[in-house]
């Protein structure tokens, strides 16, 4: 799960030109009413549909790292079939669903916005905060894979096991440099993602027309004794999960309507081919299923060549450096969507101004990650995918809810067949989604339904200390949204320009700089606007003026 990278702080600065200042939570526009969203608006939009596919492809696969362990649970043949199925009734929903909420609300946060808008604020918070759960086990999992091949490389290389310790410096550089590229912004974890994707994927395509590779269909057919379901359908879906994850850089991508079909599109096509070729060849070159486990790619890759070992083994850390950095990316952009909406404390939305990076929540995750990065993977992958299937029932209910509640918001990608292609593509995910929790198993259950019964405790006291009427409570509300962006009727609009421009002209000696203004642009109800606000002589002359934050 990834993203983006270098030319953020440019368009930072840029925006910044306008925006001297942001708008807070809780002042409203004089004349159009309703909380002004914290919104990504003053944000350079620098994602392309290539920036958006490396995005996506470091965000849902990173390559096919991790597959072993599904092999090992099931066998061959489960794993080949899953990886032709899942993508068309499991990624390619996910991804049209992601498109067509990202576009219809083009701002950072993703789902922490959509659930809350299509379901209210319950469902919102409880679909956040199972998101965070997902991303707090699902961030150490890379961290856990880098130091797995690494070790397994230099096992075999050097006929040398490395301690506890070695293992967690491994972990521990990793963490450092994913926050440090991080605080950088969305534009250098996109560059970063582009270069690592083609690292990761080349060699898997050398593989089968290797001299010493010889593919033998008998062997795509194996399956294990006993299949591990739990295990099997954990790894799975976690392998073709995180699509939604994509809506929490909506307000840093160019041209929705057009990047994120073009972008996801694309991303699945690779990321399908990623992971059925290394399995095809892979079980002709080590047939025995008990043998498949973390870290197995490499030593097949080795087999066939040293130097394709050695060229995977790369991959393979860079693979999850790159997964690693792209996740951080978007659930750090989610949890200040939720500290702007009061759902965490609102120190986690505070955001470096250089680069316009939350880094409040990066130094957050950086600590949690830390602590969780001494589990290990089978049982962070399953918590991880339980938090992350209930998340993504929320996120399904909501999208098909808003197709009957807002049917005429404008929604710039709409998945296409109307009623009936919204149906189409939720009802296979909350198909897989229960079959998935069914399989989770009883640990998981027991963790995670603990988890959010505490989550829903956690509700019920941020509603005791902060006001009904706080604006937080309606931010993503249709009615709030509506007020946001609704304009003067015509015969409003003469009434309004006429006092727009009485007020100039009577206070034009005292504000000469606001007449100015007004004439300039054309503008009375600009002029209006900045003499009704707290304005500041040394701003620019923009529509909106410097306000407090109360955050």
């Amino acid at each position: 799960m990834a993203s983006h990278a270098c030319g953020h702080a440019r368009g930072h600065d840029a925006a910044h030109a306008v925006h001297p200042r942001r708008w807070s939570m809780d002042v409203t526009d004089p004349l159009l009413g309703g909380p002004p969203s914290p919104s990504s608006s003053s944000k350079a939009r620098v994602l392309t549909p290539l920036g958006l596919a490396c995005m996506a492809f470091m965000c849902v696969c990173a390559g096919p790292y991790g597959i072993e362990d599904a092999v090992g649970a099931a066998g061959a043949l489960p794993v080949l079939v899953a990886c032709l199925l899942l993508p068309v009734v499991w990624g390619l929903p996910q991804a049209m669903i992601t498109a067509e909420l990202s576009t219809m609300m083009d701002e950072n946060g993703g789902y922490v916005l959509w659930v809350r808008r299509g379901l209210g604020n319950f469902w919102g918070w409880m679909s956040s905060y199972n998101s965070v759960g997902s991303n707090l086990c699902d961030l150490p999992l890379y961290a856990v894979l880098l130091s797995e091949y690494v070790g397994a490389y230099v096992r075999r290389t050097f006929h040398y096991d490395l301690s506890s310790s070695e293992l967690w410096s491994i972990k521990a550089f990793a963490l450092l440099f994913i926050g440090a590229l991080n605080v950088r912004g969305v534009s250098s974890v996109s560059a970063v993602s582009f270069l690592i994707t083609l690292i990761i994927v080349l060699p898997f395509l050398i593989e089968p027309v290797m001299p010493d590779v010889h593919l033998d269909a008998h062997e795509w057919t194996t399956t294990t004794p006993t299949i591990n379901w739990s295990l099997f359908v954990s790894t799975m879906l976690w392998n073709f999960q995180g699509w939604d994850g994509l809506g929490c850089v909506a307000g840093e991508v160019k041209d929705g309507k057009r990047t994120y079909p073009l972008g996801v599109l694309f991303a699945l096509v690779v990321i399908t081919f990623a992971y059925t070729l290394p399995v095809m060849v892979g079980v002709c070159v080590i047939p025995d299923l008990s043998a498949w486990q973390s870290g197995l790619l490499e030593t097949i890759a080795s087999k066939i060549s040293p130097w394709l070992g050695v060229w995977v083994v790369i991959g393979a850390a860079l693979s999850n450096v790159g997964e690693f950095n792209v996740v951080m990316c978007n659930s750090a952009r989610a949890l200040w969507a939720m500290a702007q909406r009061k759902m965490v404390p609102p120190v986690l939305g505070w955001e470096w101004q250089r680069y316009d990076t939350p880094v409040a929540a990066i130094a957050f995750q950086f600590v949690t990650t830390g602590v969780l990065m001494t589990f290990g993977f089978s049982e962070l992958v399953v918590l991880d995918t339980f938090f992350n299937n209930v998340s993504l029932l929320l996120e399904s209910a909501s999208f098909i809810t808003l197709r009957y509640t807002e049917p005429d918001s404008d929604r710039p990608f709409r998945v296409p067949g109307g009623l009936i292609g919204a149906w189409c593509c939720t009802l296979p995910k909350f198909a897989i989604i229960m079959f998935g929790l069914g399989t989770a198993g009883t640990q998981a259950w027991l963790y995670c339904g603990v988890a959010n019964v505490v989550f829903a405790l956690l509700y019920v006291l941020r509603n005791r200390l902060v006001a009904v009427d706080d604006p937080s409570n309606i931010m993503d509300s249709a009615k709030s949204v509506a007020s946001s962006t609704s304009r003067p009727s015509e015969d409003e609009v003469p009434e309004t320009v006429e006092a727009g421009m009485q007020i100039a002209r009577e206070d034009s000696t005292h504000h000469p700089h606001v007449a100015l203004a007004a004439v300039a642009v054309d503008s009375p109800i600009l002029a209006a606007r900045s003499l009704t606000t707290e304005s500041d002589p040394r701003a620019p002359l923009t529509g909106r003026q410097p306000v407090s934050s109360s955050v």
